[in-house]
């Protein structure tokens, strides 16, 4: 018989509660039993772990100016339960608002300029592209630069490595709201209404 563990802890008292698939604490459960599966949630980590990870990161890229995201929980989900989610993190380069003279792989839905990481790379065929082959090679050369600094392969893994995550959920839901995008600067944080778009 399957049995998993449920643990539940307050202030006062800590509660764990043994299930199987046919019972709770001996008490029958009968029906046409759905998804029993539980989540286990994501440990999580305060506002001071949250401000220093942007502090580090923005005191080792200075060419970088914001670290943009969007976050709120969908309304529909394909018949999956609709849970808070945090949308790809974008990075900017220049100040937020301040226009920009580069024009290519950008978003510019909310105003300003940013950049995903698979944007700091160019995407090379290998060849010349044949419209609706899928089996063309391809690889990124690591040539764009912004604000003076080359973007090498390593710098780009570095930008990747950024992730504003699960771990992270108490916090901006508390502070920042859902749905919200939310443009991170060295300064402090700005909140716009974010459209999660379903």
């Amino acid at each position: 018989m399957q049995s998993f563990t449920l643990q539940k802890t307050d202030s006062e008292s800590s509660i764990t509660q043994i299930m199987t698939d046919k019972n709770i604490l001996g008490r029958p459960i009968t029906g046409d039993l759905g998804d029993v599966s539980f989540r286990q949630p994501t440990p999580q980590l305060g506002p001071e772990e949250f401000i220093k990870m942007f502090d580090e990161f923005f005191e080792a890229h200075p060419e970088c100016k914001f670290i943009r995201w969007g976050q709120g929980t969908p309304g529909f989900n394909d018949g999956e339960p609709c849970t808070f989610d945090i949308h790809e993190t974008r990075f900017g380069f220049s100040d937020p608002d301040e226009d920009s003279e580069d024009d290519e792989d950008y978003d510019t839905d909310y105003g300003d300029v940013t950049y995903t990481t698979s944007n700091l790379r160019s995407f090379v065929w290998d060849e010349e592209r044949i419209p609706g082959s899928y089996n063309q090679k391809w690889h990124y050369e690591f040539d764009k630069t912004f604000n003076g600094v080359l973007f090498t392969e390593d710098l780009v893994l570095q930008y990747e490595d950024f992730s504003v995550g699960d771990e992270f959920e108490e916090v901006l839901l508390k502070n920042f709201g859902d749905p919200a995008e939310v443009t991170a600067t060295r300064e402090g944080f700005h909140v716009e209404y974010f459209d999660i778009g379903y």
